[in-house]
């Protein structure tokens, strides 16, 4: 089994060898395989009902382990794009697109289109 409590707002990273079953957990988390056995609550919502699974999915983020990035659009613009698909007010989004390049050091690269980072 798996246990893990997480506070609000923190970063959470799934690590282990292949196949340990970390893309399957995530997948379950995310309703993108229907879990078979047991339960999980996300915020208090479970992963086993629609419901609990459209509010799960307004409240969380998942970073797949495929690139998402697009080559033309920068650092900021792929934060503004990504706020706005989880559904950020319009005011709001080039603030928190700012402050969130801010928080991890990247505001240097606000303007730096993603076709020239290098790894």
């Amino acid at each position: 089994g798996l246990w893990v409590n997480l506070e609000k707002d923190q970063l959470f990273c799934l690590l282990g060898p292949n196949g340990a079953g970390k893309t399957t957990t995530i997948s379950c988390l995310t309703g993108i395989t229907p879990i078979t056995g047991g339960d999980a609550l996300i915020y208090g919502h479970s992963v086993r009902s629609s419901a609990g699974m459209a509010n799960i999915r307004r409240m969380i983020g998942v970073c797949p382990q495929f690139d998402i990035l697009w080559d033309a659009l920068t650092a900021k613009e792929h934060m503004e794009l990504f706020a706005s698909i989880k559904g950020l007010p319009p005011s709001t989004i080039k603030s928190v697109a700012e402050q969130s390049l801010a928080q991890v050091k990247l505001s240097q690269a606000a303007n730096v289109r993603a076709g020239s980072y290098s790894g």
